[in-house]
């Protein structure tokens, strides 16, 4: 699966590659966002053709930091 962040529908960060297992696992993805957001953050998931079953995506959110 591939997970990247957009401003509306324009892509603002490279799609990170994030791999489906059976076990829980948490991921957190870090990038730089270099514009403020003009139409609202989306969060957009790209899933594999032909995959089959269950993706429980819990507690996502966009965090603020002091980046260089």
């Amino acid at each position: 699966m591939r997970f990247d962040v957009a401003d509306g529908w324009r892509g603002v960060t490279e799609a990170a590659p994030v791999p489906l297992t059976a076990e829980w696992r948490e991921h957190v993805v870090e990038f730089i966002v270099r514009e403020p957001f003009a139409n609202g953050a989306r969060l957009r998931f790209d899933l594999p053709d032909g995959g089959s079953g269950e993706f429980h995506l819990t507690d996502p959110h966009l965090r603020r930091t002091d980046g260089p």
